[in-house]
């Protein structure tokens, strides 16, 4: 468009002025539209790198917790012999199980307790990106997991005090280091 006319320049008619301004609100509105859609495919694959990194993070934890929950019943045997030897020997010539079952039973205690891992979890919830999931179901079964995650850190901190407070004592006073 021109800033000024000139004198020796025809006078351009209305139409003129209207198909201008159509031109520059198409090409202004066409620019908003290839926006929107930019940015709703860059939030889906957000959305699917997240969900992607969300489920390894869950597979990683729910192997992790099997191998936790077999080291569990390992101490639960151990805990059950150790009962029934004390309940039913001599303490004085101990079997050559009764140690092993004693330090699976009061000593081996780090590797029970389980982690979760929940980085991807605390991205989604910190950053607001949980929206980029639509499905309620899925945004609801994400919370669950938080507070499920947070009873398993609350039950930790319980088995580790109980451990500091009651086993490490009873293992000092009563385990033969020799």
């Amino acid at each position: 468009m021109e800033v000024h006319h000139h004198a020796h320049t025809a006078r351009k008619k209305w139409t003129h002025y209207f198909w201008e301004f159509l031109m520059l609100f198409l090409a202004v509105f066409a620019g908003f539209l290839a926006e929107n859609q930019r940015e709703h495919y860059i939030e889906n694959q957000r959305a699917k790198a997240l969900a992607k990194n969300l489920y390894k993070e869950i597979y990683a934890d729910s192997i992790a917790v099997q191998q936790k929950i077999d080291i569990r019943y390992k101490k639960e045997e151990a805990c059950a012999y150790f009962i029934k030897y004390v309940k039913d020997s001599s303490l004085t010539d101990l079997s050559s199980e009764f140690y092993p079952a004693y330090t699976w039973a009061f000593l081996q205690s780090a590797q029970l307790l389980f982690e979760p891992n929940d980085g991807i979890l605390n991205q989604l919830r910190n950053s607001g990106e949980l929206r980029y999931f639509k499905s309620s179901e899925l945004q609801s079964a994400i919370g669950m997991l938080s507070v499920q995650i947070a009873n398993v850190r609350s039950r930790n901190e319980k088995e580790y005090s109980y451990i500091e407070m009651n086993l490490r004592p009873f293992s000092i006073r009563h385990y033969d280091f020799n």
